[in-house]
């Protein structure tokens, strides 16, 4: 994976993400068919392909198949389609031209990365803050069923990897929850305005004369002072309204952090993701 410091080339000065967006790529494939049937083939794999945002690339990839042959099987099961959604994702897009030719090819840190430097970027807000607990779950299951499918052997691999990030995966889970909520207090309100409180934030962070986007580790806790560590520079940043009861030493914070001239302290103004400390080394800067 990678992290990008850029802002918005619109010259808001505000960070790409919280802005415009980044730009859209469009890719064309031509595919020829030798037959009527293997035409309604590809178009029903279409449809299946649909229920979970599978794109089109994958229908020519080895996964693709089994992907939709595992949804064919789990047609009505929300949990299965939100697993194939994150999970078809990581193969096309998180990891787009290093993905493996073959399911054999899939070594163990395929499944490190997946595990623990990947599900924190897909991790959604919940009340339960389940959301992990529940793709390695259904991990695990579609690992089992691969593994008798194409015969492979990687569940001994994955189910060690799963029982080692439970833990450290849910309390990034819960931390970034709390952090999230701090920055939309509205967020689980009927009528909360998605666009008004974005709008707010980027107004918020122009008013800081300093703002720092990056991924941090947490190297300190001294009281209600959280000491900072930016990957990509090694610089420090003391940062003051963080729930210090709730971080562990080593956790990777992905946020926006702003200061005026006058003050001492950072806050963290707004926060993307939350990683365990393993993810690290799946974490380049460019």
């Amino acid at each position: 994976m990678s992290k990008k410091l850029n802002l918005c080339p619109c010259g808001s000065g505000i960070p790409e993400k919280l802005c415009c967006g980044s730009p859209k790529q469009i890719n064309i494939m031509l595919k020829t068919f030798n037959s009527p049937q293997e035409r309604q083939e590809l178009l029903n794999d279409i449809d299946l392909s649909r229920e979970f945002n599978m794109r089109y690339r994958g229908l020519f990839e080895y996964y693709g198949k089994d992907l939709i042959a595992y949804k064919r099987i789990y047609r009505n099961d929300k949990r299965v389609n939100d697993f194939l959604d994150d999970f078809s994702y990581y193969m096309t897009d998180h990891l787009e031209e290093d993905c493996p030719p073959s399911w054999e090819h899939c070594y163990p840190p395929f499944w490190e990365e997946l595990i623990f430097a990947y599900i924190p970027l897909v991790t959604k807000i919940s009340p339960q803050k389940n959301e992990t607990k529940q793709f390695l779950t259904q991990l695990k299951s579609f690992i089992h069923w691969l593994d008798t499918r194409v015969g492979t052997s990687w569940a001994s691999v994955v189910n060690r990897y799963v029982s080692e990030a439970a833990s450290p995966l849910q309390q990034c889970e819960d931390l970034f929850n709390q952090l999230f909520l701090s920055q939309f207090p509205n967020f689980y309100q009927d009528d909360w305005n998605y666009d008004q409180d974005i709008e707010n934030l980027a107004q918020q962070i122009q008013t800081q004369e300093n703002t720092l986007d990056s991924i941090y580790k947490i190297t300190e806790v001294s009281g209600n002072i959280v000491l900072l560590t930016e990957l990509d520079t090694q610089r420090c940043y003391p940062v003051l309204g963080l729930p210090c009861q709730s971080l562990s030493q080593g956790m990777l914070i992905d946020c926006i952090l702003g200061r005026k001239n006058e003050e001492l302290f950072w806050s963290c103004d707004f926060t993307q993701c939350v990683f365990p400390e393993r993810a690290e080394k799946y974490i380049m800067f460019v």
